[in-house]
């Protein structure tokens, strides 16, 4: 009888010659980190393999770009594979746009769809990415937080319930618009232009989504009496400050067409096999291009959380190439679950440093080894970074290693001797271990002959074993020659590749390396047939 395979046993890639050196969609679903020097071919080699095999094996998919050309590189690749027609480059023309607060909003009540919460969730998440780290901060970061939160959600909820709608525009207008006394909330000149007035007065007379009176109450309370009279003008002005300049990014230019108009494609068309590239490189938009993308990326990854998952459903990848800039917090919470949405993410970067750095704060290196202690492959390319390439070495691991020398001299000067011994020993104190030796001379009136020959085996402080065998022969002449040969080998518990591995013996491609790179891939639970181990080498080709 055919055994049936399942999806994730189907091979993507294949590592060696060995048939069962090959990388599949399950492997994939655990995550992938890459790390590689500018130059190294980490883009050019294992990225690009990955990806080429994720679109050939009919994978939709979200592509974060860093670089001007990283779009165009994709969409080579997706013609390539025959999926030409199923590249969307979301970009700066607007031809594509994705209004998300009105995509929010509708969603399906089973999918959280118009729950204030989660509108509030989604908009932290783009103010905290844009805002950058604030650990350190302490209590007035809390604070900082927590009084963004109360606003935002109780300006999305009049305005959703009064006009039936949420947009960026209408939620600046309304904060900025709050009375900020009693005198003025009366004044009928504030009356005729504050957006925050109309809203109210539609939340009571004509909601285009009723609320209970209770809690429209509270809505007009918090506005006309908590946020806008009660609260220190210096505090409150300073939450509208901050606010406003975080969203601004979104209320002109390219992002307003883009985010805050309306919707022709959200993330979800991924799962029909789109590849949604993010044609908003950071090189270009920079600071606004970071805060976009890790928009598109969060409501993706929520997205594909909540997906209904069958035998068929269609697997997705994240990629993101230069990943230190799209990193956010909820990475480690995605990944920790999206195996069961049958998503792969894969995250290159140059190095640790760079990922540390990016985060910031004084718990920075705690949550990029959390996040990347969540990835089940990880792929080494050529480095010189001594930091990752420490750790890189760390996590392939130690075993004993096996040494040889040999060694070789020739003199003129003259050398009588004859004599035959032997030595042994055992030595004690905070290493332990054995030695045997032995030695002997020959004379045969025009020269001598000489040989020795020892063992020895340790235990240092109980963490480090070492063993050695060796020997060295001599021969001499009356007339002062002498030769002498020796050599041996020795063992030690080292590691099985060391740090500067990483830095010399990797290819980088290119004409000099014949378009090909090389590098180290680990992967967990895994034993390959050329090492025995759970890491194996591998090439790349370029071309």
């Amino acid at each position: 009888m055919r055994r049936n395979h399942s999806i994730l046993d189907k091979p993507l890639l294949k590592l060696s010659e060995n048939p069962v050196d090959h990388w599949t969609i399950g492997d994939s679903f655990e995550h992938t980190f890459i790390f590689g020097g500018t130059g190294s071919g980490k883009t050019s080699g294992s990225a690009r393999a990955l990806a080429i095999a994720f679109l050939r094996a009919g994978f939709g998919g979200l592509v974060l770009c860093a670089k001007p050309d990283e779009a165009s590189r994709w969409e080579g690749y997706a013609r390539d594979c025959g999926r030409g027609a199923s590249v969307i480059r979301l970009d700066a023309s607007g031809k594509f746009r994705f209004n998300f607060l009105d995509y929010l909003m509708r969603l399906p009540s089973e999918q959280g769809g118009g729950l204030v919460d989660n509108v509030v969730d989604a908009l932290m998440h783009i103010l905290e990415s844009a805002h950058g780290s604030s650990d350190g901060m302490g209590e007035q970061s809390d604070f900082w937080k927590k009084s963004v939160r109360e606003l935002l959600s109780n300006a999305i909820a009049a305005l959703y319930h009064a006009h039936g709608r949420v947009t960026l525009d209408e939620l600046v207008q309304l904060v900025n618009s709050v009375p900020i006394s009693e005198q003025q909330a009366n004044d009928p000149d504030f009356k005729t232009w504050s957006p925050c007035f109309s809203t109210m007065k539609k939340l009571f007379d004509d909601p285009a989504i009723p609320l209970p009176q209770r809690e429209a109450t509270q809505l007009v309370t918090y506005f006309g009496q908590t946020f806008g009279q009660r609260l220190d003008a210096k505090t409150r002005s300073n939450i509208l400050i901050t606010l406003s300049a975080e969203i601004s990014p979104f209320l002109k230019g390219p992002l307003h067409t883009l985010f805050c108009t309306d919707t022709t494609v959200i993330p979800e068309v991924t799962h029909e096999g789109v590849i949604l590239i993010l044609d908003l490189p950071t090189k270009r938009f920079e600071r606004t291009g970071v805060v976009a993308q890790k928009l598109v990326k969060y409501l993706w990854q929520k997205a594909t959380e909540r997906r209904a998952v069958h035998e068929k459903t269609r697997p997705v990848f994240l990629f993101a190439d230069e990943a230190q800039f799209f990193i956010s917090s909820y990475d480690r919470e995605f990944m920790s679950t999206a195996r069961s949405a049958r998503a792969a993410a894969v995250y290159a970067t140059q190095n640790l440093p760079s990922l540390y750095s990016a985060i910031g704060g004084r718990n920075a290196q705690d949550q990029i080894d959390a996040l990347v202690g969540l990835t089940q492959t990880r792929i080494f390319h050529a480095s010189i970074d001594s930091r990752t390439n420490q750790w890189a070495a760390e996590t392939i691991g130690k075993a004993m290693q096996r040494r040889r020398s040999r060694n070789w001299s020739h003199s003129d000067s003259s050398q009588t001797s004859h004599n035959t011994g032997q030595s042994w020993g055992t030595q004690t104190g905070t290493s332990r271990g054995r030695n045997y030796g032995s030695s002997v001379n020959f004379n045969f009136g025009n020269g001598t002959t000489s040989g020795s020959y020892g063992t020895s085996a340790g235990q240092q402080n109980g963490s480090s074993e070492s063993s050695s065998e060796g020997g060295n022969w001599s021969s001499g002449t009356s007339n002062g020659h002498s030769d002498s040969d020796g050599g041996g080998w020795s063992e030690n518990m080292d590691y099985v590749i060391q740090p500067g591995d990483f830095a010399n013996r990797l290819r980088q491609g290119g004409e000099r390396n014949g378009y090909l790179v090389t590098g180290i891939l680990l992967q967990a639970n895994r034993v390959f047939s050329r090492t025995g181990a759970c890491w194996t080498p591998v090439a790349f080709k370029q071309r």
